[in-house]
């Protein structure tokens, strides 16, 4: 089997958002590698959310905290619930966080199970 690799292809493979390399490419096999575990995003996302331009990033730091969601990555799960239970990063809803919330309490997050707790409690704050 041969193929060849153009460098237009190899740069558009390569895709870097605020410093994250989301996908990669060997130049031996030309096949993508991704981060498996969503890791990356999520402390992108992390770094967003604790920065001096949050407000103005907050958008982007969701984005990158669903594609990390999307690879099964618990952490961002719980931190994606909490923004929705508050309403921080766009529009409240109760429901996306239970959703988010409980998804990761099946996976053993104790952080999640508290959280779900005090919506129980409190209702959404």
């Amino acid at each position: 089997m041969e193929f060849s690799v153009t460098k237009s292809a190899l740069l558009n493979e390569l895709t870097t958002t605020q410093g994250v390399v989301e996908r990669k490419t060997t130049a031996k096999t030309g096949a993508l590698v991704d981060s498996e575990t969503g890791q990356e995003e999520f402390d992108a996302a992390r770094e967003i959310l604790r920065g001096k331009n949050r407000a103005q990033e907050l958008s982007r730091a969701v984005e990158l905290l669903w594609s990390s969601v999307k690879k099964g990555n618990v952490p961002a799960e719980v931190t994606l619930g909490d923004l929705y239970r508050r309403g921080d990063g766009g529009e409240k809803s109760c429901d996306q966080a239970r959703v988010l919330l409980v998804a990761a309490s099946k996976k053993g997050s104790a952080d999640a199970r508290h959280q779900l707790e005090q919506i129980a409690e409190q209702g959404c704050a």
